[in-house]
């Protein structure tokens, strides 16, 4: 029988070895269909190895702030305008740039993935044929996106935000939507469910709105990495 789920992996963070053990336990293992919610990189020892994964194998995957924040730097963790030799850590670095950095090796392949790669990823990936048991399609984003937009896919202003445009882009990669207290304020999209990580909950979140499913794999006190299959709603863990 033909497996219709679409397995969506939690943020990886470099860690190469717990992605692999997670796939592995999925049931058609590297031959799934596959989506990553970002941030492939920092943190975690093998950043290349999982963007290499990802590229060979065709894999899915959308914007994380943690490849932002490297587009942003131009894959370069330290902040040079103390002269020559200074070491200063700039946004990119003190949040894991330099063991992504490291990872790579050669600082001009970790700016030809910039380029090619990070810069490319999209903002959020609807699978129209997708549908789960209420009708909804499934939409993957890195943090939640159902403040940010409308049943047409237009972006529009949330309640907590009060600038302009651009700043809805940047809270669908940056919000920490999921951390206010009252959950109802998250509002329920008729046509579609988000699946997301970005903010590290020790267990996945899920409801009839949404799939929170950062587990903090990079996290110092321990943590999983997690995968949800969709529609079939099965959670996978390394």
């Amino acid at each position: 029988m033909k497996d219709e789920n679409i397995y969506i992996i939690g943020d990886v963070h470099g860690h190469y070895n717990e992605l692999i053990c997670l796939i592995n336990k999925l049931p058609n293992k590297f031959d799934s269909k596959i989506c990553f919610v970002g941030d492939l990189i920092d943190r975690g020892p093998d950043s290349k190895k999982v963007v290499d994964l990802i590229k060979q194998r065709g894999y899915d995957c959308v914007m994380g702030n943690h490849e932002q924040m490297c587009i942003d730097f131009n894959g370069n963790p330290y902040n040079m305008s103390g002269g020559y030799g200074a070491q200063t850590l700039n946004l990119f670095g003190g949040n894991g740039g330099v063991a992504t950095l490291s990872s790579y090796k050669d600082y001009e392949l970790l700016r030809q993935d910039v380029d090619d790669f990070f810069s490319k990823l999209p903002l959020y990936i609807v699978y129209p044929e997708t549908i789960n048991k209420d009708g909804k399609k499934l939409i993957v984003s890195h943090s939640c996106i159902n403040n940010y937009i409308d049943e047409n896919l237009n972006l529009v202003m949330s309640e907590f935000l009060q600038e302009d445009e651009l700043d809805v882009v940047e809270n669908i990669i940056w919000n920490r939507d999921l951390l206010i207290k009252n959950p109802n304020h998250i509002k329920e999209l008729k046509k579609y469910f988000n699946v997301f990580g970005h903010t590290i909950t020790e267990k996945p979140i899920i409801n009839n709105k949404f799939a929170a499913i950062e587990t903090g794999v990079a996290n110092k006190n321990g943590g999983k990495l997690t995968c949800l299959a969709y529609p079939s709603m099965r959670t996978y863990q390394n």
